[in-house]
């Protein structure tokens, strides 16, 4: 996986980075074997960091992003890959963005999922299929990033001042640290995408162990530690009594949801005329909307969100509020 990171950097059309390895706990005897095979292509731009005890994630990553100076930052997992021109499309693109949308600090590109298993020690391409080819050119929706997360790492390339402004990654966070990053970075600045495949997010559904990975292996441990952001940010918010990301990322969650049954065709909520989603249309269109928005968190903290949730549904079907 390390050697096809290296040249996948190797080959990038854009000469001007530099590569920072973090070998996070692994054997520095056997990182070093397969870098020094490349050191002459490198011609002075690899800076290597060998922790002893591995910090996780996150922790590597703000280690190696603070090792060199740079203008902007990619984050190239050991195992994804990039096609030859990400760095020059995506800088280019970025500096085409923030020239006319000074608010536009980042830039996603398309990518493919490639699903691969091993043989030995070689990585044999199963196949490859679209993964976010959806997301339109434009700017990132932070109403869709609080639902869930839109693009990986592999995809993303941001101005390093950002990265600065709001702190790093959650060095606490064992997975969905980039999630968590993504929301804190929309939360003041956009990012932009650029409708090109020009990045690989590779996947081993079968494999175990080191070779595994997270979105797999640590399916549960992704599934808790999302409840875990949702509960902090919704406890941070009924805490101060507004209405923040939390309650916002919550009632995204449940939107999420209705959404998918109502197409489903099972919704349990009955009609989707009295629906919780008939209930956001119907709230957004009363003058008074920011006092109710202040009872229904009222309700939220003292009776929950699902009991919350079911005012909203009967003040709907109701038509007036008289039911809420």
């Amino acid at each position: 996986m390390l050697k096809r990171a290296v040249e996948s950097v190797l080959n990038q059309s854009y000469p001007r980075w530099v590569h920072v390895v973090v070998n996070d706990g692994g054997v520095a005897s056997a990182v070093e074997a397969v870098l020094d095979l490349y050191r002459d292509q490198y011609e002075g731009r690899l800076c290597v960091i060998h922790n002893p005890i591995s910090l996780g994630m996150e922790a590597a990553s703000n280690l190696g992003i603070r090792a060199v100076e740079s203008e902007y930052i990619a984050i190239h997992d050991d195992d994804d890959s990039w096609s030859p021109d990400f760095l020059s499309q995506s800088v280019s693109a970025l500096r085409w963005w923030s020239a006319r949308m000074p608010s536009v600090r980042g830039v996603v590109t398309h990518c493919h999922r490639v699903i691969e298993h091993v043989e030995g020690n070689v990585a044999v391409i199963d196949r490859v299929e679209p993964f976010n080819q959806w997301m339109a050119p434009g700017l990132v929706s932070l109403d869709d990033i609080l639902h869930q997360n839109l693009f990986p790492p592999i995809a993303f390339l941001y101005e390093r001042v950002v990265f600065e402004e709001i702190g790093g990654y959650r060095e606490d966070l064992p997975v969905l640290g980039d999630w968590e990053f993504n929301v804190r970075f929309l939360l003041r600045h956009d990012i932009a995408v650029h409708p090109v495949t020009l990045a690989f997010y590779h996947h081993r559904p079968a494999a175990g162990g080191a070779l595994s990975n997270t979105v797999f292996g640590g399916a549960f441990l992704h599934q808790q530690y999302k409840k875990a952001l949702l509960n902090q940010w919704l406890r941070e918010d009924l805490g101060a009594g507004r209405l923040g990301i939390g309650v916002y990322a919550s009632l995204r969650q449940h939107v999420a949801y209705i959404s998918w049954k109502v197409g489903e065709r099972t919704s349990t909520l009955g009609s989707p005329g009295v629906g919780f989603l008939s209930a956001l249309g119907t709230w957004w269109g009363q003058r008074n909307r920011w006092q109710l928005a202040r009872r229904f968190l009222h309700y939220v903290r003292n009776e929950g969100i699902g009991r919350a949730m079911q005012r909203a549904r009967l003040w709907a079907a109701v038509k007036g509020g008289q039911g809420a």
